[in-house]
């Protein structure tokens, strides 16, 4: 594999980034010329933070250009400690949503393969029942090559006035917004086939029209009450 400093060390302007991903090896690499993307696929020897990767996304975008990177880091297994635990619970939030605020001030014990997550705000039945368990495992054994047993304890039950449990159900509250009515627009009065618009009509003398004129050449006794319309010659 070839090593990432080695083909993108020059575009990485920050010591102190450069230092932390210089372990890191190229497994995949591809480059979408069109869409201005780049996927790549790097191990690391050591584990590195995501903020430092989110980091390194951000700079080769602007160094290079760039649209988009989809960047997936892989570890060790070596590499895998409790230090990594944070950006494991990151991951699960942003992918299960409603995890979050359960998982605040838990204390976590790794012990061989097995990571015991005890609970501080209870919620260890809504998390199980969202797969919890299964998506800590299985991000685990895709990014660090280990498999590890994840278990919660503590308080597995959440009182109904618990503030995790409400910012879970407001975010997941459908919310109504009330989309104000636009005001009806006053239809136009026309004759489309007069020059004549009642909206702008402008009333010289006697009462404004409401009718639609006709031709003098069509009045008949008959007619009563009729609107003409033409040409003023004089007033």
């Amino acid at each position: 594999m070839a090593k990432f400093l080695e083909t993108f060390g020059e575009y990485i302007g920050d010591a102190k980034l450069k230092s932390t991903v210089e372990n890191g090896e190229i497994k995949s690499a591809s480059v979408d010329i069109d869409s201005r993307s780049l996927e790549l696929h790097i191990f690391f020897s050591d584990y590195v933070k995501k903020s430092f990767l989110k980091k390194l996304k951000a700079d080769l975008i602007d160094v290079l250009k760039l649209n988009t990177i989809k960047l997936t880091a892989e570890f060790s297994e070596d590499a895998f400690s409790d230090k990594c635990i944070p950006d494991i619970f990151s991951e699960l939030k942003e992918n299960i949503p409603a995890a979050n605020g359960f998982l605040n001030d838990a204390v976590c014990e790794l012990k061989g393969d097995k990571l015991t997550i005890a609970l501080s705000h209870g919620g260890g039945e809504i998390l199980s029942s969202l797969k919890c368990q299964e998506f800590i495992s299985r991000y685990i054994l895709k990014t660090f090559s280990k498999k590890i047993d994840v278990e919660f304890t503590g308080e597995t039950q959440v009182s109904l006035d618990s503030e995790e449990l409400t910012k879970m159900q407001e975010e997941f509250t459908p919310k109504v917004v009330e989309v104000p009515e636009e005001p009806k627009k006053k239809k136009k009065r026309t004759f489309d086939d007069l020059p004549i618009c009642l909206e702008t009509q402008k009333v010289i003398l006697g009462n404004p029209i409401k009718s639609k004129p006709v031709n003098m050449s069509d009045v008949s006794q008959m007619d009563g009450n009729v609107v003409v319309y033409g040409d003023v010659f004089s007033f």
